[in-house]
């Protein structure tokens, strides 16, 4: 039984598995559970979330009729996206409300064409929201032509024991209005009619291609008692239940944006269950934003197993300015998509400018630039001409090699203790860099994190090579058994995930992971896997730009652009490499610098920013960074 209330001495609600209602003291039960008989587009399986362990391998939502067993990690639907995206509460548009709606959709073009996102927050008109005067369906049909995906929400009614912002703590505080319940009764039927109400303003905004709404749930304390004796958490699970079977009813998926706490001990336990979750997890002060779906809530017992199967949004920043493409600055929240909302792609205007970035402060004879993350001095990036910070390797006049980090244009190196040779390879926002060192016979992979000394990590009993590391902490690299056979790997929270197949005469490399655990590599030809908790088993997808199979992937970003190099005419002659950035294997575009047109990609940001190398007239290769412009 996860939950039982009641509204006075005959009235009362049980959640266990199903919704049962007594009118008679608890003598009789009453199942009153949504009927399954309708076409839901990702219905939720009866079994209580906290009950689906990871060695289960189980997704919260199946895809199948409700009742049958649930299919493990299934494709993501049509509306699922893999982007960045930002979440405002009003349009673009300074000042406001002297602005007007043709401002906005033409600060929104500028985003669209200098920033990082993909996607954007879209509040539907509801009650606790501010009205937003220039939020129309001219709006809404201009930015779903610029290609913006668009993540509807709905704020409505809240929590009972929901305050507002700084007015202290419940029941000594100011409250929202309107408000979900007073008791469980009240609020299935708010559930429904608020979901129908969405639905219609959804529609009026003639917003093309909606599949899901959120509901928005500021931050509340579900164990509240209300002065009826019922638990907030328990009336906000009524509505949300009867929110999610009418969405379901009529066609639509149903999400719940929210907190980690009230998301992991009551939203997880709702029937239906909400078919995506958008959690809202900040970095504590000081620290650098986590831009991925996993490890998020940890600290509130939110497991990987939890909504695992393209069903996160992770907003991992709270509100902050940025301003993009010459715009004034807006006051935003950063997110992390890999769930479905309004999907639309292909907008971004690609054009690149690029930059010598080598470490002439270190005598470097050569500098070989890997990655590069999403902080600047210590920051996120928040607009254009700001750089993150760059990792890589470079040769010294011993012709030792030796791992470097670049902040702010100033290089300092990095050498695991005894070796004599470091390599490094990756680095997250949290600046942890991976990479490996050589001992004079073997290699080994090491882990660096902030102010402390490297240590050594191995993965599945071979010599282990690090490559790239997300904001999770989770790593890929290459274990060597023998001369000619190796395996991928993904390593994560003390655990080694083998990535791809291994033969008795094969290998696979990993190279690359983003903050959705998409993996890029090759085997020996380059590919993409979408690995996914937590089985961390996934299908990988041939790399092949532009339709060239010589190609090989590096590393890969949140927006799922892709980077690398393969051989072109466009680069001298075909025995020479450009490097490239893609995306779905569509080239966006081919780095060249300058009269130098010979360059390989090996890192990009989430931003955009790209790291590799150039070759000068004499051959000379120099470390390069090409950015948005």
């Amino acid at each position: 039984m996860d939950s039982l209330d009641f509204t006075d001495a005959t009235h009362g609600w049980v959640l266990a598995g199903d919704l049962l209602a007594t009118s008679d003291g608890g003598a009789t039960w009453t199942d009153i559970t949504p009927t399954a008989a309708m076409a839901v587009r990702r219905p939720g399986p009866t079994t209580p979330i906290s009950d689906m362990t990871a060695a289960q391998g189980l997704s919260p939502t199946s895809g199948e009729p409700r009742g049958t067993a649930p299919t493990i990690h299934p494709s993501p639907s049509p509306g699922v996206q893999t982007a960045l995206g930002f979440d405002i509460g009003q349009v673009l548009c300074k000042p406001y409300p002297n602005c007007s709606t043709q401002q906005s959709i033409n600060n929104m073009l500028a985003w669209a064409n200098s920033g990082p996102y993909l996607a954007t927050s879209l509040y539907l008109p509801s009650p606790n929201h501010l009205t937003d005067h220039y939020l129309t369906s001219t709006w809404v049909t201009a930015i779903q032509q610029q290609g913006w995906g668009l993540i509807p929400i709905w704020v409505g009614r809240q929590s009972p024991c929901a305050c507002k912002p700084n007015s202290g703590t419940y029941p000594n505080c100011s409250l929202f209005n309107p408000l979900i319940g007073p008791d469980v009764a009240g609020a299935q039927s708010q559930g429904t009619a608020d979901a129908t109400t969405a639905e219609g303003v959804a529609s009026g905004l003639v917003l093309s291609g909606v599949a899901i709404i959120y509901k928005n749930l500021e931050n509340y304390d579900p164990a509240s008692v209300l002065p009826g004796g019922a638990t907030c958490g328990s009336v906000v699970n009524a509505y949300l239940s009867s929110w999610d079977t009418k969405l379901h009813a009529d066609f639509y998926s149903a999400g719940v944006y929210g907190n980690p706490i009230p998301a992991v001990d009551w939203q997880a336990h709702v029937s239906p269950l909400p078919d995506d979750a958008w959690i809202a997890q900040y970095p504590a002060t000081g620290k650098a934003p986590a831009v991925t779906i996993w490890g998020i809530g940890t600290a509130y017992k939110m497991t990987d197993a939890m909504w695992p199967s393209y069903q996160r949004i992770h907003q991992y920043t709270n509100t902050h300015s940025e301003a993009w493409g010459n715009t004034s600055s807006f006051g935003i929240d950063g997110d992390i998509v890999n769930a479905e909302i309004v999907s639309n792609n292909n907008m971004t205007n690609y054009t690149y400018g690029y930059s010598n970035i080598d470490c002439t402060n270190l005598g470097a004879l050569s500098v070989s630039p890997a990655a590069i993350n999403d902080m600047s001095n210590g920051t996120l990036i928040t607009g254009p001409g700001q750089m993150g910070t760059i990792v890589g390797s470079f040769n010294d006049s011993n012709y030792h090699w030796h791992g470097f980090q670049n902040v702010g244009g100033t290089c300092s190196s990095i050498d695991f203790p005894g070796a004599m040779d470091t390599f490094v390879y990756g680095i997250n926002n949290l600046s942890q860099i991976v990479g490996y060192w050589y001992d004079g016979t073997n290699y080994h992979g090491f882990l660096k994190n902030p102010g402390s000394t490297p240590t050594q990590l191995n993965c599945l009993g071979g010599i282990s090579t690090f490559y790239g590391i997300n904001d999770a902490s989770q790593i890929v690299g290459f274990a060597q058994f023998s001369n000619d056979v190796g395996q991928a790997f993904l390593y994560y929270k003390g655990q080694c995930y083998p990535v791809g197949s291994k033969s008795a005469t094969g290998y696979t490399l990993a190279y690359g992971i983003n903050g959705d655990a998409t993996v890029t590599g090759d085997a020996p030809y380059s590919f993409e896997e979408s690995l996914l908790p937590p089985s961390w088993t996934g299908t990988a997808t041939p790399v092949v730009p532009g339709g060239n199979s010589s190609a090989y992937a590096n590393a890969i970003n949140a927006n799922n652009e892709l980077v690398g190099y393969y051989p072109s005419s466009a680069c001298m002659n075909t025995d020479n490499v450009c490097g490239f950035l893609s995306t779905d294997n569509v080239v966006l575009t081919l780095l060249t610098y300058g009269n130098f047109p010979v360059t390989n990609a090996f890192g990009i940001n989430d931003f955009g920013q790209i790291v590799g190398f150039y070759q000068d007239s004499l051959g000379n290769e120099h470390a390069a960074l090409w950015a948005p412009q």
